[in-house]
């Protein structure tokens, strides 16, 4: 196992990494802020495109004037439209299984359906005879195990004492102080 742990440990090369150099000036303005880069780019698209408009527009205007002095007006030929056969569409008659009446029967029955489904009923009552009761005599009990006090009467005795020993020395206005001062530190209002 220890071979294993070996053969699989990782080894740190002994030659260190190559160092990266850049400098600042290799790198377009677009790479420090992108957002920005992207935004001149779409600018520049826009005026791109309006100036390719612009000179089609100027060019088409060059032909214009230059069309008529160079070439003469053709006749105009009329494109041979043929007439195409009118075809008649025949009534057809589609038969189905199922009538208008038939459905809406099926429809008012689903919403019957629905309506005595949501309504919630309430429990039957249920009558004395169908609970069975048992008797206290029949019904099993443990046996009586004896059990042994965790405290005996001394014992017990003792820590009254020592409870009432405590409270011995305590007012009635020392109470009602430690109250006062209590509903003071936790009244929201700050009327106190």
């Amino acid at each position: 196992k220890a071979a294993e742990k070996e053969a699989n440990a990782y080894v740190a090369p002994t030659t260190p990494a190559p160092r990266a150099y850049a400098k600042p000036e290799e790198f377009p303005a677009e790479a420090a802020n992108p957002a920005a880069a992207a935004m001149a780019a779409l600018k520049r698209a826009d005026e791109e495109a309006a100036r390719a408009a612009e000179e089609a527009k100027k060019a088409a205007e060059a032909e214009k004037e230059a069309a008529p002095a160079t070439v003469e007006k053709a006749p105009k030929e009329e494109p041979v439209i043929a007439p195409t056969p009118v075809v008649e569409e025949t009534p057809s008659e589609v038969k189905t299984t199922t009538t208008l009446e038939d459905l809406e029967k099926e429809l008012e029955a689903a919403k019957e359906k629905k309506t005595r489904s949501s309504t919630k009923k309430r429990p039957r009552k249920i009558t004395e005879e169908e609970v069975k009761r048992e008797s206290v005599a029949t019904a099993a009990r443990p046996a009586p195990v004896a059990a042994m006090p965790v405290y005996t009467e001394e014992e017990l005795a003792e820590m009254e004492a020592e409870e009432n020993e405590a409270y011995d020395d305590v007012s009635e206005e020392d109470i009602d102080e430690e109250y006062n001062e209590y509903v003071d530190y936790y009244d929201d209002d700050g009327d106190r």
